[in-house]
């Protein structure tokens, strides 16, 4: 049977809204790196960065729902914690080795799993393709703004989304969105968007793990993970794929195509900046540089 009696979605809302838990938000976001798996490395072409925000009461829901749907299918680690993880469900690696040749398996899977997601009701992602972002936008802009890595620009873009969208629904508040984005993504990468989210006035973003962390020594539970980073990691991949694939060759990941279309019905659609409109902010930033400085006051650039 799959440990999920615990909620550390419950938990963390109680307590950080107390006795109205119920009325907080979570904004969840994960970053997928393509190719080798760091954006200092040549061969990385684009960084994403996905997620969801909604109440909590929906996140709590989805986690139970969730975690139901991978028992069905065995899809337990060895603590006998159900997990997912989109990268091997796509290339039929780890626990999905032995799936090879049951694509109707893998599909009714993923299917269900996208039925899951789409109760989150909104979706934020933003994609950089990193040789764009290096060519187009000045590097000691970009140093001085704490937006020196493309993951902190990827964040920083999805939590003005976030802003805008509190802003045009009336509900929530800002106030009642936390922030949390998964660890592991960089010390320094992690650094530079935290200030620069403080910098420009947004909730303090809160880092947490997508697995379980364990002492190395006694095996003991040392940080509990939080499962709605298994959702966006299954939306931060496929965004990252069709950005990779330019929308039209996918190959032997239709399938994943077929799935990629029906999430992108959830609102809204993905951000990817433009050369055009990195030229554009140099212009902008430079003009206005006399009054910038990296999350020491509150003139950070809106982005």
């Amino acid at each position: 049977m799959v440990k999920s009696a615990y909620s550390l979605v419950e938990h963390l809302s109680k307590s950080l809204w107390f006795s109205r838990w119920q009325e907080g938000w979570f904004a969840v976001f994960s970053a997928y790196v393509d190719a080798s798996g760091s954006e200092t490395e040549i061969k990385t072409q684009f960084i994403t960065v996905g997620g969801f925000i909604a109440s909590v009461d929906v996140w709590s829901e989805f986690e139970k729902q969730w975690l139901l749907r991978l028992e069905e299918d065995g899809l337990v680690n060895e603590h006998g914690l159900a997990e997912f993880h989109m990268s091997d469900c796509a290339n039929f690696t780890y626990a999905f080795e032995a799936w090879r040749g049951q694509e109707n398996r893998r599909r009714k899977l993923l299917e269900d799993l996208e039925s899951i997601v789409s109760m989150l009701g909104h979706k934020v992602s933003c994609v950089v393709n990193m040789n764009e972002l290096k060519k187009g936008w000045d590097a000691d802009l970009r140093e001085k703004l704490d937006l020196s890595a493309a993951y902190a620009v990827a964040g920083r873009v999805c939590a003005a989304r976030i802003q805008e969208w509190c802003g045009f629904s009336k509900s929530p508040p800002l106030s009642k969105v936390r922030l949390f984005f998964e660890q592991g993504d960089g010390i320094k990468m992690q650094s530079d968007l935290k200030s620069r989210l403080l910098g420009d006035e947004y909730p303090d973003p809160i880092f947490a793990r997508k697995r379980n962390k364990y002492s190395s020594k006694t095996g003991k539970l040392i940080e509990e993970r939080l499962v709605p980073f298994q959702a966006v990691d299954f939306l931060a991949y496929l965004v990252n794929l069709d950005a990779k694939c330019a929308d039209h060759d996918w190959r032997d990941k239709k399938p994943l195509r077929e799935i990629f279309v029906s999430i992108s019905k959830i609102p809204e659609a993905t951000v990817q900046p433009t050369p055009e409109l990195l030229s554009e902010l140099n212009v902008y930033l430079r003009a206005f540089s006399a009054f910038l400085s990296p999350a020491s006051d509150n003139h950070g650039a809106s982005i």
